[in-house]
């Protein structure tokens, strides 16, 4: 009952979503959820290995997976970064082709939101408000198309 509660918040709806004119969500509107997603998951929060999915970490059963998702898990690697350090970083990344022809992408850090389901549902989202973006342009309206 909790998991429907929690994702049930309409900040995660594309209807409901924080986002500037850009249809780039507002990170600051997302952090009161951080707790709670990491709270809900305890140990297997940020644990890619002990998710329902280990190859897509986050993903639950049902759960719609569009194009322009993917995920990237740093630390599996073992590649240190400029400075020499290990990389630690993990999560989801929305990409898109923005309305200029160039590439646009978001990454979601499992660090920053606390857990692998809150990062891809904030991913899926991001994705989600640029397709949204995409059919207002081409309508030449500008609200969302998806709910």
């Amino acid at each position: 009952m909790e998991q429907v509660q929690l994702e049930d918040n309409v900040l995660l709806t594309a209807k409901g979503a924080a986002r500037d004119d850009d249809f780039r969500l507002l990170a600051a509107s997302y952090q009161p959820l951080v707790a709670r997603f990491r709270e809900r998951e305890g140990p297997a929060a940020l644990a890619a290995d002990r998710q329902v999915d280990p190859q897509q970490p986050g993903v639950q059963p049902g759960d719609e997976f569009p194009k322009g998702l993917k995920k990237w898990d740093d630390s599996s690697r073992g590649r240190p970064d400029a400075g020499g350090a290990q990389k630690q970083g993990a999560g989801w990344i929305a990409e898109i082709d923005g309305p200029s022809g160039r590439k646009e992408s978001r990454w979601f850090n499992i660090r920053t939101w606390g857990s692998w389901r809150l990062a891809f549902l904030l991913a899926r989202l991001q994705r989600r408000l640029w397709e949204d973006r995409e059919t207002a342009a081409q309508a030449g309206g500008a609200g969302p198309a998806h709910e």
